[in-house]
């Protein structure tokens, strides 16, 4: 989803892209890392959507 006005009506140009914990946990392990933490985050305005927020770190 491609931005371009972000709070306050500020001029931004960043694209948001949207995908389930799972598949992106999937993505980083197939990148070679292993989450260490995750962080669910329930909607709450102004997001319209529950976030997860994960922390991923190298193998060793």
């Amino acid at each position: 989803m491609p931005r371009t006005e972000g709070y306050g009506g500020l001029p931004v140009s960043w694209t948001t892209h949207l995908y389930r914990p799972e598949e992106l946990a999937g993505m980083l392990a197939d990148a070679g890392l292993d989450v260490v933490a995750e962080l669910r985050l329930p909607v709450q305005p102004p997001s319209l959507r529950p976030q997860v927020l994960l922390a991923a770190q190298r193998t060793a």
